[in-house]
């Protein structure tokens, strides 16, 4: 998901989840799949992916930081590492459609498709993960409990086909919520362990708009553009300042021929997510049929701003002024 809102607050506690653990090698990186698969995966190196369907299937903070200590636990213990070395998966690097990506330092989202992001933990492996989540849960101070209703809910929810996935890399068991509420039935606790919060809940609402976006971009692939446009709609009647909601039905209206209206949706969606290049992108293709080559470099240039390392960017704006007959630029 590219809602800066959304993957800055998964961000912000994963942190403060891994704060508690003293492993200063890695440095987890915490981001949102637009999945609806109840699933979450640690790669090696402290890549932590959660798919969004996920995220609206918990019901409080603790039971998702409790899904982030449990992958978090995975990746201090090497599960993953170690998992690798056994299949023999990778030698040192993973080639990927000609790319390759080298260890910790590099983001292995591409590889999601690949062996890398089929990897299944044994059971004794994910028993660990799930000792270690309940320790930094009560630690962090979120109550350990949640730990347990979060295998409690998945458990019961796994005959549901968005859970089939996370059965396969993470084997549930009635035993396994036993197991952490065993874990933590002796220890002190009271009501300064946390349960929920009031952001929580609000992430939950733009999760749920997030989702909206997730189905209407599904149904502009299927070309069922009123439909898509409703979903796009429905997005933002539950969270206006959803950047990717607007240029999804700016998508829908160009794609219905009524530009002037998706031109408005995409300078409100660059203004919401002025990292979302796409938006640029469409943006660009729209001013130019009105020559308006001023403009298109103006919102390049705020875009070079933000990522002065993409060439891409700095190629478009040369166009702009190269259609508008200025070539000192």
């Amino acid at each position: 998901a590219k809602d800066p809102f959304l993957n800055a607050y998964l961000q912000q506690l994963g942190e403060a989840v891994a704060a508690v653990v003293a492993a200063p090698e890695y440095r987890f990186q915490f981001r949102i799949l637009n999945k609806k698969d109840l699933n979450a995966q640690a790669f090696p190196g402290g890549f932590i992916y959660v798919n969004l369907g996920l995220i609206q299937a918990v019901r409080n903070e603790g039971e998702l930081a409790g899904v982030l200590a449990h992958e978090v636990g995975h990746v201090v213990a090497r599960h993953g590492t170690k998992q690798l070395s056994r299949n023999q998966l990778v030698n040192g690097a993973i080639a990927l459609g000609g790319t390759l990506v080298f260890g910790p330092a590099a983001s292995p989202l591409t590889g999601l498709v690949t062996n890398l992001g089929k990897l299944s933990y044994s059971r004794w492996e994910e028993e660990q993960a799930d000792d270690l989540a309940v320790d930094y849960l009560y630690t962090v101070g979120y109550h350990p409990e949640t730990m347990a209703t979060f295998l409690d809910l998945m458990w019961q929810r796994r005959g549901e086909i968005h859970v089939v996935e996370l059965i396969s890399s993470h084997p549930l068991s009635e035993k396994r919520a036993a197991r952490a509420r065993w874990r933590f039935s002796e220890w002190p606790l009271d009501s300064r362990w946390l349960y929920d919060t009031a952001r929580f809940q609000e992430v939950k609402a733009f999760s749920r708009s997030a989702g909206h976006v997730l189905e209407g971009y599904s149904l502009l692939r299927k070309g069922d553009l009123a439909e898509a446009q409703d979903e796009f709609e429905k997005a933002l009647a539950i969270n206006p300042r959803n950047g990717e909601a607007h240029y999804g039905r700016a998508l829908a209206l160009m794609r219905a021929n009524l530009n002037d209206l998706a031109l408005g949706d995409l300078k409100i969606a660059i203004d919401l997510n002025p990292d979302l290049i796409e938006a640029y992108e469409a943006l660009d293709g729209l001013l130019a049929q009105k020559g308006e080559w001023d403009a298109i470099a103006a919102y390049w240039t705020r875009y070079i701003e933000l990522h002065p390392e993409n060439g891409k960017a700095y190629f478009e704006r040369g166009g702009s002024y190269y259609r508008k007959g200025d070539t000192a630029h």
